[in-house]
């Protein structure tokens, strides 16, 4: 699973305010002048008379009409109001280091227009290893720029270093206020996300780890080995082993002392041997998380056998051969290169899209039910947090809730190439249905009785996986010594690192 980011900023409110202004309009009336008389002087014979008194004209008034009701003054129309401009979106930045292909950043943006069209998403891709991610994001938070959204995957056990750092935030509040329901995702996968008794993300990507055992049909033709069926005696905890041992054997074809045809490939994660040791009815780690347990009798007999179909069987690639990582193990399975390929549920989702005639190449198995009733899995899950520091939760809590609907989860294995079975229903989506891998289904038996991955005491998953990847390769190879030396020296490697304090 690759990773990139995303991150939103804030809401912006917008608030308009319409002033309004009026003005009074007063009209004065000046009262009339009377005309101004100039008197006529007496002539000189006559006795002089008075001047003659001229009345002021008078304003006339008209008689009011006892049947007329003056009609009413018209208010003024009020002023146009102005259009208010939309609302600004509220920006939310996304840093994802989720598998991000165009089409699904296309999906999700038309996705989140229909469903919440005032937001805005901003999606930054973080791109390299997980130790360089997360130290990105470390950095980052502490920086005051790590996004709104991101991911502190539980399968990488940086989900609850992150959380105990005060980097993301819990989501309970959001949930109950959304009454958003749970029940929607595999129980295991709802587990994985919580952290002293708070959810802290909900489920991004999700797999049971390498818990399959891939049969290539044509070689298993050509070497006379029957494929058993999963509820079959030759496929109990008691018998698969044996089973695979002679299986690998037959199918393993050298020529002039070159191999032309490994028996079996099983690749040196940590991922892919915690789902076979547990066939084994063992473990690679204490439950509680702090101690190594591959030198213990269960864990050692698994170890053990691996070790022989290496060194005594000869028929397991080794590193510097074909043990291999990714979609180049799936071309060289398919192309014939080894007739066991030890792989995850993710191989008959891509493969099968890239070429639907695999169904008449692989045949798929899951590792064997153990007593206790769930399949020897690891549940292994990545989620999407909220930083702590956000300032639209709400709206960041939107973008948590499309990308992991059950069309998020189609879709971002579809067109992310990721794997979104974190959820029952997917499995009924045509994407599924259509392939003859998944139509028994083993699948959702095998994702609801999947077991849980332990978590590191210390929360230094990074590093215990980086001394796996250096440690396990010289294990296998024998470069230490014999068995029991190599084995040791495993163990010493991996103790190292869960005896640290907890960061």
């Amino acid at each position: 699973m690759t990773s990139s980011r995303i991150r939103f900023s804030r809401r912006a409110f917008l608030g308009i305010a319409t002033l309004a202004s009026t003005g009074a309009l007063a009209a004065a009336c000046a009262p009339a002048v009377p005309p101004t008389v100039t008197p006529v002087p007496p002539k000189p014979a006559e006795k002089p008379t008075a001047p003659p008194v001229v009345a002021p004209t008078a304003t006339p008034v008209p008689a009011p009409t006892a049947t007329t009701v003056p009609a009413p003054t018209k208010p003024a129309a009020p002023p146009p109001t102005a259009t208010a401009p939309a609302p600004a979106k509220v920006r939310v930045i996304v840093d994802s280091q989720v598998t991000v292909k165009k089409e699904y950043i296309e999906w999700i943006d038309k996705s989140l227009a229909e469903k919440y069209p005032n937001i805005a998403w901003e999606n930054r891709p973080l791109t390299g290893g997980s130790s360089d991610i997360y130290g990105k994001m470390y950095a980052m938070a502490s920086a005051g720029t790590l996004g709104d959204v991101f991911n502190f995957h539980p399968a990488h056990w940086e989900f609850y270093r992150a959380a105990k750092r005060g980097i993301s935030r819990s989501i309970d509040d959001l949930i109950a206020a959304d009454k958003f329901d749970l029940g929607q995702f595999y129980k295991a996968y709802v587990d994985m996300q919580r952290w002293e008794g708070k959810l802290w993300g909900l489920p991004c990507w999700g797999f049971t780890s390498q818990d399959t055992l891939w049969w290539n049909l044509p070689a298993v033709k050509e070497a006379g080995v029957t494929v058993p069926d999963h509820n079959s005696p030759a496929w109990k905890t008691e018998a698969f082993a044996d089973t695979i041992r002679d299986a690998a054997f037959k199918m393993n074809k050298t020529a002039g002392g070159k191999y032309e045809r490994y028996g079996i490939d099983i690749d040196v994660q940590n991922l892919t041997l915690t789902c076979l040791v547990r066939a084994f009815n063992a473990d690679l780690l204490s439950p509680d998380g702090k101690k190594s347990t591959v030198t213990e009798p269960r864990t050692a007999k698994a170890l053990r056998w691996i070790w022989d179909l290496a060194h005594k069987d000869k028929v397991l690639t080794l590193p510097g051969t074909y043990e291999v990582l990714g979609s180049s193990g799936v071309d060289l399975f398919l192309g014939g290169k080894f007739g066991l390929y030890v792989q995850s549920v993710g191989l008959a989702l891509g493969t099968y899209k890239a070429n639907p005639k695999v169904g008449e190449v692989a045949k798929p198995l899951a590792w064997p039910r153990r007593p206790d009733g769930l399949f020897p899995s690891q549940v292994r899950g990545g989620s999407w947090n909220i930083n702590a520091k956000s300032k639209q939760p709400e709206a960041a809590f939107q973008f948590l809730k499309s990308v992991t609907s059950r069309d998020g989860a189609v879709v971002l294995t579809s067109l992310a190439g990721s794997l979104g079975l974190v959820r029952p229903d997917v499995f009924d989506d045509p994407y599924y249905t259509t392939s003859p891998l998944f139509v028994n289904g083993m699948w959702k038996d095998i994702f609801a009785n999947a077991m849980p991955v332990v978590v590191i005491h210390n929360f230094r998953g990074t590093e215990f996986t980086d001394a796996w990847n250096q440690s396990y390769p010289e294990f296998i190879l024998g470069n230490s010594g014999s068995f029991e030396e190599s084995l040791e020296k495993l163990n010493a490697s991996l103790q190292r690192v869960l005896d640290k304090p907890g960061d």
